[in-house]
């Protein structure tokens, strides 16, 4: 599973709990391990215990001025989704050079 590095952060009022990832059925996954993380590209990638899942297809032929879509919680703003172009790459930046 793919997500954001700020995710992981433990709020400092975090008391007990666990990390899962839920499925669009609505089923839920505890994570069994972080793979990778990286606090300056704001990424992380975790392994969870399920195994019949298919993973979603990823582009690789991406070009500035194609379409990109996004759903996250900005701002505390549950299940928004928006639309827009890529802009550029920074491959600088998220390769640490």
């Amino acid at each position: 599973v793919a997500t954001c590095f700020h995710v992981m952060k433990r709020p400092a009022n975090f008391k007990k709990g666990v990390l899962v990832a839920a499925d669009e059925a609505a089923r839920v996954h505890p994570v069994v391990e972080i793979l990778a993380a990286n606090a300056k590209a704001d990424a992380c990638i975790l392994r969870i215990a399920a195994t019949d899942l298919k993973p979603l297809p990823l582009q690789t032929d991406v070009t500035p001025g194609d379409r990109a879509f996004c759903f996250s919680d900005p701002l505390d703003q549950r299940g928004y989704f928006s639309d827009g172009i890529v802009n550029r790459f920074l491959a600088r930046y998220y390769l640490g050079t």
